[in-house]
């Protein structure tokens, strides 16, 4: 059976331990180093103590570091973690750059509104349906299998979700191999036997789990059966195509876009949740009104025949030959921040959400602000084709070229 690492198997800690490879990367820490990043995930509360009693987060790190290396907690957290965002393909390393993170992990964490959980989930299912794992007797994907064996074993007794990881490859014979051995009963004593009983318990902590959270699995307690939406999915497909072909495609399938309202939707004060981070619930309030005022302005300076959607997305602006996609940042001493994250989010969502509805259209890219960015951030934006445009709290409008261009071509009056 694969080792697979099994350190943490919820999705808002893993994406605050991600969030955290992500800072030491920023900083340029040494993700190599063990003690460094086990540090770091126990400061962030990723990692956390058995028995913590009443002792401060300093302490409880002090008496961790008298023990040897190869029993300290933190350390093991950090070196499966590596792996685990390793294999998703979040993080990487190469000679020349050192460690880097990918652009889907850059969206990903930059997903904090309850609203974002599906775009969220989204990238969670690709990397994962995209993840291999190699050793000597192979490579697989384990999480297109896990889906394959519970469909094809409605009711799949929970040890036996572990046999994901036991097939040497993704041919259907050695599918067949492990789909006989889900027949047998027993299922605790046959994977024990099969695996040893260490490896099999560690076997079914994470992926099984994570599939339940992404609303691809759901189970009865004791047994394991396909999500509605995957059935779903599965129902409507062409019938030519094979199941893991069509478990292959769900990350795929765009998200339908709803009209937005004349007016976005607002935060009270005191009533928002934040998901994956942990801010102050009034000032993300503040900050995504500021940021549905920003597109509400605009959204007003268009002709009432442009469509416009959201989905995943902050806005699409749709005419017969064109559709401009924006991205509206609220900026707060973070311009550089921000800029980042709205050139990843612009070319994944016209990648996987725009691009599969809008085959017929040219693609315009937007960046909407809320202030002036300074003149290197314009230049880098212009440099990727994307426009720019600001437009201030009190009306005031502004732009580069390419974005009052931009918008010119979709009939406002700028």
């Amino acid at each position: 059976m694969k080792n697979f690492p099994h350190q943490i198997n919820q999705l808002p800690r893993l994406t605050r331990a991600l969030g955290v490879f992500a800072q030491l990367i920023e900083k340029n820490q040494d993700v190599d180093d063990n003690g460094v990043v086990g540090v770091a995930l126990a400061r962030a509360a990723v990692y956390t103590f058995r028995t913590p009693g009443t002792k401060t987060i300093e302490e409880l790190l002090q008496n961790e570091h008298k023990k040897t290396p190869a029993n300290q907690g933190t350390r093991t957290c950090a070196r499966e973690l590596r792996r685990f965002f390793s294999l998703l393909g979040f993080i990487s390393q190469t000679k020349k750059d050192g460690w880097k993170v990918s652009s889907s992990a850059q969206v990903l964490l930059a997903m904090n509104r309850q609203d974002q959980l599906p775009p969220a989930h989204d990238i969670w299912r690709q990397a994962l349906l995209g993840m291999e794992l190699t050793d000597a007797g192979g490579s697989s994907h384990p999480y297109q299998i896990l889906l394959r064996l519970v469909v094809a074993v409605p009711g799949l007794p929970k040890p036996y979700s572990g046999l994901c990881l036991e097939a040497q490859n993704d041919t259907d014979a050695e599918f067949d191999r492990i789909r006989a051995i889900a027949a047998k009963p027993n299922p605790s004593a046959t994977m024990n036997a099969l695996a040893g009983a260490h490896m099999a318990r560690n076997s079914t902590k994470i992926l099984p789990s994570i599939a339940e959270q992404l609303g691809d699995l759901h189970d009865d307690g004791s047994r394991l059966f396909i999500s509605e939406r995957v059935a779903d999915v599965l129902a409507t497909e062409n019938e030519t195509e094979t199941v893991e072909e069509t478990i292959q495609k769900l990350v795929r399938r765009p998200y339908t876009p709803r009209k937005r309202m004349a007016e976005g939707k607002r935060r009270e004060q005191g009533t928002v949740q934040p998901v994956m981070r942990s801010y102050d619930p009034d000032r993300v309030g503040a900050r995504f009104n500021a940021h549905e005022d920003c597109l509400d302005r605009l959204s007003r300076l268009f002709p009432a025949n442009v469509e416009r959607l959201q989905a995943s997305y902050d806005l699409l602006l749709v005419v017969p030959k064109l559709a401009l996609l924006v991205e509206a940042k609220t900026i707060r001493d973070d311009a550089r921040r921000q800029v980042r994250l709205a050139l990843g989010q612009l070319f994944f969502y016209e990648h996987f959400d725009v691009a599969p509805l809008h085959p017929d259209k040219q693609i315009l890219r937007l960046a909407l602000t809320d202030h002036e960015l300074g003149e290197d951030l314009k230049m880098f934006l212009t440099k990727h084709q994307i426009g720019v445009v600001w437009i201030l709290e009190n009306g005031k409008l502004g732009g580069t070229d390419v974005g009052l261009e931009q918008l010119r071509k979709l009939g406002a009056k700028v």
